[in-house]
């Protein structure tokens, strides 16, 4: 296990419980960033949104009991909103977290849901699986120690004709122009925040994908449909300007630090909120 997976699985076996005690949406077992959509109304449908767009992908497939695989499925809030739209699904989701696992296989179970499986995995060399007819990551990509070898390990597994989503920050051809050394500052705040070693421009990862056999058929900009700026994140930017140092010290304050410094890349146009749809050749 790599420096960056250790340290992924660290993050998440730390913070998860917190992540659930302290999201906004206490009906949603998943911890995605909201997004309001035109016709959204509630809190829990900005949460389920990607969700709902993963659905819509399975859909369009029209295949009987299809196979589908969650790359960083956290505790499997998207395997029970898919489980509760799709009976037939065989739904298997992969996290490096083992406190994950534990607290998603147990939800799952106390919901019913006996057509899904957690796993404990890495997307490096991902465990033997049956074959897979659509593979999605929502906010995990970016935490691949080698974007390439994620896109090598998931095509081994992918059908022929499969689809792979990944709903994911990438960064925009502005990253390559000339930022101010306090912009490059807020990159790498995030960068180390929340562990993204696969934070890549979005050009980037289509060549890498191209190489292992899949074709781009979308990629759409999700950015508009985020809210920032909210009271609690001016305060925690109030709090990182004056205690920056000591908050970065905490495993949670310093997520909250990535958490600021993205939002500050996304106004200024350095990071956008992308859906990136690719099909195994």
């Amino acid at each position: 296990m790599s420096n960056t997976d250790n340290k992924v699985k660290s993050f998440y076996d730390s913070n998860t419980s917190k992540f659930l005690r302290l999201k906004k949406d206490r009906q949603t077992p998943n911890i995605h960033q909201p997004l309001h959509a035109p016709g959204i109304v509630t809190i829990e449908e900005a949460s389920n949104y990607s969700n709902q767009l993963i659905v819509d992908a399975i859909s369009k497939l029209q295949v009987p009991n299809p196979h589908i695989l969650d790359l960083g499925c956290g505790v499997g809030g998207s395997l029970a909103y898919l489980a509760k739209h799709n009976k037939t699904a065989q739904l298997t989701g992969i996290t490096i977290s083992p406190k994950q696992v534990e607290i998603g296989n147990k939800l799952l179970a106390e919901q019913g849901f006996n057509n899904c499986q957690l796993l404990e995995g890495d997307f490096q060399q991902l465990p033997d699986l049956d074959p897979v007819d659509l593979a999605f990551s929502i906010e995990a990509f970016v935490h691949s120690p080698n974007a390439k070898i994620f896109f090598k390990e998931i095509a081994k597994k992918l059908k022929s004709g499969g689809k792979l989503i990944i709903i994911d920050d990438s960064l925009t051809e502005r990253y390559n122009s000339k930022i101010s050394n306090q912009e490059l500052e807020l990159v790498n705040d995030f960068k180390e925040g929340w562990i993204t070693p696969s934070l890549h421009l979005s050009s980037e990862l289509e060549k890498m994908a191209n190489i292992e056999g899949f074709i781009l058929l979308e990629n759409n900009d999700l950015t508009p449909m985020m809210r920032i700026g909210r009271p609690r994140d001016k305060f925690f930017g109030f709090l990182l300007f004056f205690f920056k140092k000591q908050m970065k010290k905490s495993k949670y304050f310093q997520m909250i630090a990535g958490g600021y410094a993205k939002q500050q890349c996304i106004k200024k146009g350095i990071v956008k909120y992308r859906m990136f749809v690719f099909e195994k050749m």
